[in-house]
C-alpha cells in the first residue's frame, strides 16, 4: 500500500470523527493513536489539514488492501464512543458504495442494528496492528 493511501485514510478517519457535528473525546484518542501507529510526520498532519476533497481521497484509495483498511479504521473511530450515531452509518455507507463494497456482507454490519460494536471492539488491536504492519 502506498504511503498517500495512508494519508488518504487519515484524512477520511478524520472527517468520520465529525461526521455527527462533535469530536467526542474519545474518536479524539482513537484518532491520535491511529496518526501515531502510521507515524505520520509533521509535514503529513499538515498535507491532511490542507486536504479538502472526501471524493479525492475516496479516489486516491487504489488497492483493496487501502480500501478494506479504509472501513476498518472508519468503523473503528466510529465505535470510539460506543455510539453508532446515524449519520456515521450514512458516511460510512457512503463511502463502501463509492469504493463497490457492499454494507451488508461485512462483518462489521452483520447486526440487524447496523453497527456491531462488539465485532469492532474486539477486532480493535488486529487493526492497529495492521496499520503499524503496513506502515
Amino acid at each position: 500500500m502506498e504511503r498517500a493511501e495512508f494519508l488518504d485514510i487519515l484524512f477520511l478517519a478524520k472527517h468520520m470523527a465529525a461526521a455527527d457535528g462533535e469530536l467526542h473525546p474519545m474518536e479524539k484518542k482513537v484518532l491520535f493513536a491511529l496518526f501515531k501507529a502510521v507515524g505520520v510526520n509533521n509535514a503529513e498532519l499538515e498535507a491532511i489539514k490542507q486536504k479538502v476533497s472526501l471524493e479525492e481521497a475516496i479516489l486516491g484509495l487504489q488497492s483493496e488492501e487501502a480500501k478494506q483498511i479504509l472501513i476498518d479504521v472508519l468503523v473503528l473511530v466510529a465505535s470510539a464512543d460506543n455510539i453508532f450515531e446515524d449519520e456515521e452509518q450514512e458516511y460510512i455507507t457512503k463511502v463502501m458504495h463509492r469504493l463497490g463494497m457492499d454494507p451488508e456482507t461485512h462483518p462489521y454490519f452483520a447486526s440487524e442494528e447496523g453497527l456491531d460494536l462488539e465485532e469492532v471492539r474486539s477486532s480493535v488491536r488486529l487493526i492497529i496492528n495492521n496499520l503499524k504492519d503496513l506502515a
